[in-house]
This record gives structure tokens, sequence and C-alpha cells, in this order.
């Protein structure tokens, strides 16, 4: 059976959070508003938008998960885009990010 590497996991993020990253790997999930080239816009759970630096061609999905490295506040370089279909609840999702952030509730998200 294979393992799931836990050796080094990547946060989860909202846009806000997004700035603590910077240089560092994070996963984001967000709606799509749009691509230009290898440009994709995507509506992150906070409501911001951010721009994707996108190695891969973008799902035909409405919501991806996107893991890459952050550039800045509002920008990172995608390494992998994953569907998660046309019917996801970035509400809810938001607020995970948010208790993820938090340090007492850090150790449940991130081992």
């Amino acid at each position: 059976m294979s393992g799931l590497d836990c050796t080094a996991p990547v946060p989860r993020v909202n846009a806000e959070l997004m700035g603590q990253y910077v240089g560092k790997r994070v996963k984001l999930v967000g709606r799509v508003e749009g691509a230009e080239g290898s440009t994709l816009r995507l509506r992150a759970p906070d409501e911001t938008v951010v721009t994707v630096n996108m190695a891969n061609p973008v799902p035909q999905s409405q919501y991806v998960e996107v893991e890459g490295v952050v550039n800045s506040a509002a920008n990172m370089t995608e390494e992998t885009c994953t569907p998660f279909g046309d019917n996801f609840d970035l509400s809810n999702y938001n607020q995970m990010c948010k208790l993820a952030a938090q340090q007492q509730y850090r150790h449940i998200f991130m081992p």
C-alpha cells in the first residue's frame, strides 16, 4: 500500500493568507473567473481575485484546487491543478482556512 507523504505538508490558504507564504508552496481552492494564455484568474474563498501562472492546461471545471508556489500576496505559480467540479462551497472552505491558520488548531490541519 502506498502511503500519503506527510513529511512536507502544504497549507491550504485563502488570498488573505497568501502573503504569509511568499516563496513557499500552498494549496488554493477557488472559482475560475477566466484564463488568458497561461494566466488563470481565480476567485479565492475570501472573494479576492488571484492570478495563477499555469504550467498545465486549466481543467474544465468551475472550481479548482491549485497547488504551487506563492510569488506575491495575489499571485502564484501552479505546479498541479485539480478539478473540484461545478458545485463547491467556498464560504465553508474559507472558514476552514481561517481555522487552520490559528495556532490552537494548526495541529489538526498540519500534522
